[in-house]
């Protein structure tokens, strides 16, 4: 590519002024004025006399040639050229923008927008009408945006306000609009995510007929990474990581296991088997913290994250065991199925009836095939039920014979047995929960054998008591309302012995639900009476897989609708609540298996997002024409008779100025050669006037590496943003070299860090106590976390310096507002754990010497392409800057009217 195919002017029309170029040549020209002939009588005695001095009666060629380029590079520099990287596109017909702005946009969204104005500038240029697409719906709507034939210029301020959507695209329907509005007479420049949607290919099949078509896309090392839940584990831990093509770049995410303020709990690195396109993944069921949500690092796409829901203490309930270990009932069996079915989502406490109403945090009691308890029990038992407590009962032998505990509805004594040798009757399986059950909406995937079950008495069982029937209309499970508690009813046992109930997924599903009633038993028939619940939006993902507060235009759903609700413009992704009962609605369970665009083949134009880096040319036009006016003013000085003067110095002082040329000309060789990294960095004098960026040196060549890239593209951000112009970054020993000359010192700490001499602490401390910041950054959240070995390695590395407490970074600290406005310190990850060491009860005064946290900033600066960890960056540098200059009460007006207070 040559350098004038990238050549763009934003303002043609001032190249008109070249036209005025030759009259003002020819104005110079006759300056100064052509000599005149006056006849004098004494001429005759200046006959013969001679001189060498020579006065033009016209100005020379070449100073009109400077004037004329001084002209010119005016005229240039107000004409604004453009060099871009990338050759302007080949547009001649009106164009056809489409823009995939769904969930896969979100984490190369900027490159796009950067194409998407690079394309508005090429029709604005060639005076052609645009007609933009999109192929996701905004928020509240139900078909993709078209607006047709519009000016470019009116566009481009639309485009900057878009931003991508946490949904998957609708191509099929936009598809639709475009039949019925377009012709095919247009150039189609579509700006992709790299991924296809259910109906990309729809899409696609209409567009590849227009006049010309190029499809933009990321490189394939951009391409997303998701996560979804495995709808084989029974027990819900685990989860299916998959990848869009086998690219190296992808080989080993890690997964995140997050708390509900972002902290990271666990974390954990998954691999792809060679050239698979998905791994499994299990995750600790048994774990002391439930986790909120699992997010994949480094990703930054709604479907990179899975919401696991409310992640509250886990309700306790409790198994009840027989007291006699001899007894020859089925208690140790049904106590196994029902621990292993609920030990992901509850604490399980086991014993006797007796042992287990003494826990006064009791939500459930399950009672497998018990049929009797003591009559002071059974009182307690009544006033525990009363009060709230939820009781499952399931059937079995005992309960068949005799049965003195609460029920549903009356039971029937004896059992019915079904498909054996001695009956008439065949196998019967579950009949579809009906609306009125708060079943309704569980799947019946498994066919369920039912061998024996326990008969209710029919005239006594009506419908609002019945939750689940058999095929032939027979109650299977019963409940009913006890004061503010519940009695529910399993008519057969809790283990494998008279069904195979317990060995399919339904058998957990069924005891979910009842952990959720626990949270609300007095609620529950009313629910059912009333028809479904209607689940409303409470937190909602946004494209970049950040839980935001929902828009107005979200609108719920029903409880029993929510197996089959998928993401969209209408219900997105997040979490959704009603009276304490939580649903979780993820992207990626709704994707199935994503495809690379490219697969879409190979007859038409494919192209790869380039850094969209142009280069403004004004700026250097106008200082040469500065250059070239101060030469043109020295070259009349010497053409006004200051060339005899030259000549007379000249011919006097020769040897002296000799002498003295030559001295500076060594001079200026001497302080033209270069520097080595070493000399440049221990030029006190340079450090001291200029703003350097520093890192602790570790000896790691991959950590020093990053912090090296990483602070040179916030060098870069700073010089480009702000007014603070750092000139290089600079690896400095805390043993060797002075510290007090960089406002902080970024140390990516390993836990092989040699330990700090007692000078090496001294300066560490000198340097804290005369204003400075240390940013120590472990590389992963969970090294931040207390009696990890990396923060237990850090402390006592640390040891004998004196610090303040540390304190975890609140949402007022300074540190989040001093350039830009930020709700967390983002870095690879964007875990709230960062902790200060400064005095909370006076924040305004004292400013933080250290800063600990596990973000990994440096690895995310480096990577250059993300913004909110530059933001950070911004926001560290001016911290260390100005301190909690933007803490003051003369900024806090502009700062609540920037948050929307």
């Amino acid at each position: 590519m040559t350098f004038f195919s990238g050549l763009t002017f934003l303002n043609p029309w001032f190249l008109a002024s070249l036209l005025a170029i030759p009259l003002l040549i020819l104005l110079l020209r006759v300056i100064p004025p052509p000599p005149k002939y006056v006849t004098l009588s004494t001429a005759r005695f200046l006959e013969k006399l001679t001189t060498q001095k020579r006065t033009s009666h016209k100005t020379p060629w070449w100073l009109l040639l400077l004037r004329a380029l001084i002209l010119i590079c005016v005229i240039f520099a107000f004409a604004h050229p453009v060099v871009s990287k990338t050759p302007p596109l080949q547009l001649n017909k009106p164009v056809l923008l489409i823009i995939d702005n769904g969930w896969a946009s979100a984490q190369n969204w900027s490159k796009i927008i950067s194409k998407a104005e690079a394309v508005l500038r090429d029709a604005k240029t060639n005076n052609l009408t645009v007609t933009l697409g999109l192929t996701a719906p905004l928020p509240g709507q139900d078909m993709p945006l078209l607006r047709e034939q519009e000016n470019p210029a009116t566009l481009k301020t639309f485009i900057n306000g878009l931003s991508a959507q946490p949904w998957q695209g609708e191509e099929g329907k936009l598809t639709s609009l475009l039949d019925k509005s377009l012709t095919d007479d247009m150039d189609v420049v579509w700006l992709s995510s790299g991924v296809m949607g259910k109906s990309t290919a729809k899409l696609y099949n209409t567009v590849k007929n227009y006049n010309s078509l190029i499809i933009y896309r990321p490189d394939d090392s951009l391409l997303p990474v998701t996560i979804s839940n495995d709808a084989n584990n029974i027990h819900e831990t685990g989860f299916i990581i998959s990848r869009v093509i086998p690219a190296a770049a992808s080989q080993s995410p890690t997964l995140l296991e997050q708390s509900q303020n972002g902290n990271v709990l666990y974390q954990n690195t998954v691999a792809f088997s060679g050239n698979a396109l998905s791994t499994k993944f299990e995750r600790k069921a048994d774990s002391s913290e439930q986790p909120y949500s699992l997010k994949i690092a480094g990703q930054s796409t709604a479907a990179s994250v899975f919401l696991l829901g409310s992640v509250g203490d886990k309700p306790y309930v409790g198994i009840a065991s027989p007291d006699d270990e001899d007894s020859s009932s089925s208690f140790t069996d049904s106590a196994y199925y029902l621990t292993r079915a609920l030990k992901p989502f509850a604490k399980i406490i086991t014993g006797s009836p007796q042992d287990i109403l003494e826990e006064k945090s009791l939500s459930v009691l399950i009672l497998p095939d018990v049929s009797s308890l003591p009559v002071a029990q059974l009182d307690k038992l009544k006033k525990w039920i009363d009060k709230g407590g939820v009781l499952l009962r399931f059937a079995g032998p005992s309960t068949a014979q005799i049965d003195q505990l609460p029920v549903a509805v009356p039971m029937q004594k004896g059992e019915r047995a079904l498909g054996g040798d001695l009956t008439w009757e065949n196998t019967q399986n579950l009949a579809l929960f009906s609306e009125n059950s708060p079943f309704y909406g569980i799947e019946l995937h498994d066919n369920i054998t039912l061998k024996k079950h326990i008969l209710a008495k029919p005239e006594e069982a009506q419908d609002k008591n019945v939750w689940a029937r058999l095929e032939d209309g027979i109650p299977f499970i019963t409940a009913r309302q006890q004061n503010r508690g519940l009695i529910i009813y399993i008519h057969t046992t809790a283990d494998p012995a008279w069904s195979d109930l317990p060995l399919t997924g339904l058998y957990i599903d069924i005891l979910r639900r009842i952990l959720d009633m626990a949270e609300r038993p007095a609620e529950v028939f009313q629910e059912a009476a009333n028809g479904n619940i209607q689940l409303e939006p409470s937190l909602v993902l946004n494209a970049k897989g950040q839980l935001i507060k929902p828009s107005p235009l979200y609108k719920g759903f029903s409880a029993g609708e929510s197996g089959n609700t998928e993401p969209n413009s209408i219900h997105p992704p997040g979490l959704y609540s009603y009276k304490g009962k939580i649903k979780t609605l993820n992207l990626a369970n709704s994707l199935g298996l994503v495809e690379p665009i490219t697969a879409l083949g190979k007859g038409h134009r494919f192209a790869v997002y380039q850094d969209g880096i142009e280069r403004d040319m004004k700026p250097f036009l106008l200082k040469l024409a500065t250059l070239l006016f101060l030469l043109d003013w020295v070259l009349m000085m010497y053409l006004m008779r200051l060339s005899d003067t030259l000549r007379t110095y000249w011919t006097r002082y020769r040897h002296r100025i000799s002498c003295l040329l030559a001295g500076l000309l060594l001079l200026g060789l001497s302080l033209g050669l270069p520097l080595s990294p070493a000399q440049a960095q221990n030029s006190d004098i340079d450090l001291i006037t200029n703003i350097h960026l520093a890192y602790f040196e570790t000896g790691d060549v991959v950590l020093d590496s990053k912090s090296q890239n990483g602070l040179v593209q916030l060098q870069n951000t700073l010089i480009a943003r702000t007014s603070v112009e750092p000139k290089g970054v600079v690896a400095v020993d805390a043993e060797q070299d002075t510290l007090l000359f960089y406002p902080f010192i970024y140390w990516p700490f390993a836990t092989d860090f040699p330990p700090l001499s007692d000078k090496a602490k001294e300066k560490i401390q000198s340097y804290i106590n005369n204003g400075g910041l240390i940013i120590v950054d472990f590389g992963t959240p969970s090294s931040v976390l207390t009696g990890a070995e990396e923060i237990e390695a850090f402390l006592s590395l640390m040891e004998g310096i004196n610090l303040p407490p540390l304190q975890q970074i609140g949402p007022d600290h300074t540190l989040r507002r001093s350039f830009y406005l930020l709700d967390r310190l983002y870095g690879r990850y964007d875990s709230e754990n960062v902790w200060a060491s400064y005095d909370p009860d006076n924040i305004i005064n004292s400013v933080a010497g250290l800063i600990i946290g596990g973000n990994d900033w440096a690895g995310a600066w480096a990577s250059g392409t993300n913004e909110f960890a530059m933001r950070t960056g911004i926001n560290f540098t001016m911290y260390a800057l100005t301190g909690n200059y933007k803490a003051d009460q003369l900024h806090l007006p502009f700062i609540l009217e920037r948050l929307g207070q």
